[in-house]
């Protein structure tokens, strides 16, 4: 037998036990990489959220870095009231589907992407809260609260108005300790 027909044959027989028991080099991976993720405060993260600069309630600050919404206690104020009137609107701010003439807080994308922000609020009854935003730089103006997002730039604001509308709501109608919204998420979901 030659050398060459000696090659031949042990290649067949490798190539053939290959293809029978698969040509996969491996079944299973795993690797570690270094992930950097950090926290900033809300006027400085990828979204921006700050108090409005031109209202002086109360109900909208920053506290440790958060933003915060308070319409349930004081507004902010020492008189010792508290809480939105029955059959009535009350807002922060100034706004409604036609515009955001005052804003209680901004939205900033602070990102390199456009992103579109959206809304959703959790509590009692969130219906009775709408957040009117307006693009700064489009003067396109939505209700975040009905489920429908506003695209915003990179480098851009929105003003927010917050308006709760308790018109035909009397205080028969509402139960004790029952709470309008409880929590406010706000989604930015990048476009590029």
């Amino acid at each position: 037998m030659n050398r060459r027909n000696v090659l031949v044959g042990l290649g067949a027989i490798v190539a053939s036990g290959g293809a029978a028991l698969g040509t996969g080099a491996f079944s299973t991976v795993e690797a570690n990489r270094t992930v950097e993720v950090t926290t900033a405060g809300d006027a400085n993260a990828f979204i921006g959220l700050e108090p409005g600069t031109s209202i002086n309630t109360g109900a909208v600050s920053a506290e440790n870095g958060t933003l915060e919404i308070d319409l349930g206690s004081d507004f902010g104020q020492t008189s010792g009231s508290g809480g939105v009137n029955y059959n009535a609107t009350t807002s922060i701010g100034a706004g409604d589907s036609g515009g955001v003439s005052t804003a209680a807080f901004t939205i900033t994308n602070n990102g390199d992407s456009p992103a579109d922000i959206s809304v959703s609020v959790t509590g009692d009854n969130p219906s009775y809260l709408h957040l009117y935003a307006e693009n700064t730089n489009s003067s396109t103006t939505v209700d975040l609260t009905s489920g429908t997002s506003i695209s915003l730039a990179a480098g851009n604001s929105l003003d927010v108005a917050v308006v709760v509308d308790l018109t035909g709501v009397d205080q028969g109608d509402w139960t004790s300790g029952e709470n309008i919204a409880s929590e406010i998420t706000i989604t930015a979901d990048t476009t590029a």
